[in-house]
């Protein structure tokens, strides 16, 4: 019976049987609104998984609008011609695309791990990842790749033995 005392008054006689109960209402109801029940309505003839992918991607292309005016500064142009205009909306585009294919080919991680793989962390990690010129005038990198980058990097078909015949190309195109 002590379950039910959140939902009801209960009335008991000296015996200890229960004589009669209430309903709490708005105990009930505020309940019933945290119980996460949701519809999703359709036109379309499709079955509850597919329905709800559905929903999901259009949510992406909501976080896609948001990241382009949070991270991409989209929303502020700042631009004094016709041509930086342009220029900006062809870098914005551009850096859609790679955030998108950043978010398709890394859903398997961030399916596992939500937390530590978001598509700006994803991001982020990637840009620890870099190249510089040492005194001999050749690009080397100076730090090996975490655990983190490797799994990232893996999800794009690229190795750590990839990275360094990478940086290795560069310092034959610079001779």
């Amino acid at each position: 019976m002590k379950r039910f005392e959140k939902g009801f008054r209960m009335y008991y006689d000296d015996s200890g049987y229960l004589r009669k109960y209430t309903k709490l209402k708005e105990k009930i109801q505020k309940e019933a609104d945290m119980m996460g029940y949701f519809a999703i309505v359709t036109t379309q003839e499709m079955g509850a998984g597919e329905a709800l992918e559905t929903y999901r991607d259009r949510d992406t292309v909501e976080k896609l609008f948001r990241s382009l005016k949070s991270e991409l500064d989209f929303n502020k142009f700042r631009v004094h011609g016709d041509a930086s205009m342009e220029s900006k909306i062809f870098i914005t585009f551009l850096a859609n695309i790679v955030r998108n294919e950043v978010f398709t080919k890394t859903k398997e991680i961030r399916r596992k791990n939500k937390k530590d793989y978001t598509v700006p962390g994803i991001i982020h990690e990637m840009n620890k990842i870099e190249i510089t010129r040492d005194s001999r005038n050749e690009y080397v990198r100076r730090y090996g790749l975490s655990r983190k980058q490797k799994e990232i990097l893996k999800q794009f078909g690229i190795t750590d033995e990839d990275v360094k015949n990478y940086v290795k190309e560069i310092n034959e195109k610079m001779k």
